[in-house]
């Protein structure tokens, strides 16, 4: 379909204003709205974009087609106009899909290392020449963001599973990377999450195919009868798997094996066992579309990782300052793991919990997630679009995490500071040559690390 004039509600957000610019690329008439201005309002504004700061009806004028993201509440006003006018309304993961039906789909899903894992297989299909057609939740230097309207056959996208929004794809080929309960906003139980998985899977076709982690199929042994097709990766002997793992410093490499058969060496610019799993991850499905092994390296080789996932952000007084949108248990060991193993003196986190939601269903198990921290800075919940939990806060998570280092006689110092600038100023005291510093949260945490190197720079 050819759109001519399309609003968005929500516009300021990563993916949001990522298909804000696909449609200004295909010529098509964009406006949008949002509660507040950030950097990718202000590049949409340059590019003559009309965008409205706050909601409310007159936004409205007569779009084709309003697009909105799940962070919207359902009695928006803009929503609620767009039904009188009977408007048509996407959701953000329907109308991507819509964007690109024509194309041969790879999504890419999970509850951790989807971004990660859709940036490798896109740096992958682009040094190969395929020019894909790509939407990341997360910017990208060698897309310069995170679209890409590519001329070629395939479609590469993160699906989502946090809204139930994985399934508005029709992926030809698919991966699950790992499935954990996380979004306690929209699945009650774990029941309801399996069975968005089990609908997603079953939409794969007879000529495609699922690449799922091993665990994941270890612990639901059921996705592989929703398709035809289906192929193991892991750390153990899967059908794609990976020996002689070196973890380095910001490197990384292994050596790849296919059905038993060593296959080649691989190199990685990022660190991290985690990025061991999500590059093969991105190998498999690049093998299953037939893709020249040397390509699958050479794009491999030269990822050099995507924002905000273990980003190197600059030094301050020699301590290395690192910002990472790890905002669940799995991911903040994940992270810690790599970071003890890079660390030369004392390692700080700073961490601002993500949703009310997922800090109350989660509370026992992020209070054991920062045992190998030298200090740990706990700030307020970021609430995204979530009202406050009564009883729940960061003070309680600290007193948690107290408790926890009396008892097991750990050597973490805590903190909890509300207020950033406290923060910034409390660390630009304390940081050494050596340490490092990790802004960790999927908030606005990372404006604090910013703000540090940016105190140094004006002195």
């Amino acid at each position: 379909m050819k759109w001519t004039n399309v609003h968005i509600i929500g516009i300021g957000g990563i993916s949001m204003s990522g298909i804000a610019k696909m449609l200004l690329n295909r010529e098509t008439i964009v406006t949008g709205s949002d509660i507040k201005e950030n950097a990718q309002i202000k590049e949409l504004k340059k590019r003559g974009v009309k965008i409205y700061i706050g909601h409310q009806k007159s936004n409205i004028d007569n779009p084709q087609a309003v697009v909105y993201t799940n962070a919207i509440n359902k009695d928006n006003i803009e929503l609620q106009t767009a039904r009188d006018k009977k408007i048509k309304i996407y959701k953000r993961a329907e109308f991507i899909a819509e964007l690109f039906k024509n194309k041969k789909t790879i999504a890419i899903t999970g509850t951790h290392g989807k971004t990660t894992t859709t940036s490798m297989l896109s740096s992958i299909f682009i040094n190969a020449g395929r020019d894909p057609s790509v939407m990341i939740g997360g910017n990208l230097d060698i897309l310069d963001g995170n679209i890409k309207d590519g001329t070629g056959s395939y479609f590469i996208t993160e699906a989502d599973e946090s809204d139930g929004s994985l399934t508005f794809f029709d992926p030809k080929y698919a991966v699950i990377t790992n499935i954990e309960l996380d979004h306690f906003d929209y699945y009650k139980n774990e029941e309801e999450l399996i069975n968005k998985f089990k609908e997603f899977a079953q939409k794969i076709p007879d000529d495609g195919g699922l690449v799922i982690g091993s665990k994941a199929l270890k612990n639901y042994p059921e996705l592989k009868d929703l398709t035809k097709k289906y192929y193991k990766y892991g750390l153990t002997d899967q059908y794609f798997t990976a020996h002689q793992i070196d973890l380095k410093s910001f490197y990384s490499s292994f050596e790849l094996f296919i059905k038993g058969e060593k296959i080649d060496t691989i190199k990685l610019k990022v660190p991290g066992l985690h990025n061991v799993l999500n590059a093969l991850a991105a190998y498999t499905i690049s093998y299953l579309v037939g893709l020249d092994s040397q390509n699958i390296k050479k794009g491999l080789s030269a990822y050099q990782g995507v924002k905000r996932r273990f980003e190197k952000k600059g030094t301050f007084k020699g301590a290395l300052v690192i910002d990472d949108y790890a905002h669940h248990p799995t991911e903040i060991i994940s992270t810690l793991q790599t970071a003890v193993r890079l660390k030369k003196r004392n390692l700080y986190i700073i961490f601002q919990p993500h949703r009310y939601s997922r800090t109350k269903n989660l509370l026992k198990e992020f209070s054991e997630s920062f045992d190998r921290a030298d200090e740990l800075i706990l700030t307020d919940i970021y609430a995204a679009s979530e009202k406050p939990i009564r009883e729940v806060s960061s003070e309680k998570l600290y007193k948690l995490i107290e408790k926890r280092k009396i008892k097991n006689n750990l050597n973490l110092k805590i903190k909890l500071i509300s207020d950033f600038t406290k923060i910034k100023n409390y660390l630009t005291k304390q940081l050494r040559e050596d340490d490092m510093l990790i802004t960790m949260g999927a908030g606005d945490v990372y404006k604090i690390g910013e703000d540090i190197l940016g105190d140094q720079d004006e002195k």
